[in-house]
């Protein structure tokens, strides 16, 4: 933990020891829960730039010139 949460919850402590002793302290504000939605993270698929049907079609002309050069 770092000093400052200890710090942060040090205070925290402290207020509520006030609080049971004095009445006339403000009290702990009642913030009501709120529903967060979580909606699931967006998926990146990493596409190549070239449809796939031309990258087959690239090596087999590689090939292709491969075999004629040799």
């Amino acid at each position: 933990m770092r000093w400052k949460e200890d710090k942060v919850r040090a205070s925290y402590k402290s207020l509520e020891v006030l609080r049971k002793k004095n009445p006339k302290v403000p009290q702990k504000p009642n913030y009501p829960e709120v529903e967060v939605s979580t909606r699931p993270p967006n998926l990146q698929v990493r596409r190549a730039t070239a449809p796939t049907g031309a990258i087959f079609h690239q090596r087999r002309r590689q090939k292709q010139m491969e075999k004629e050069t040799t």
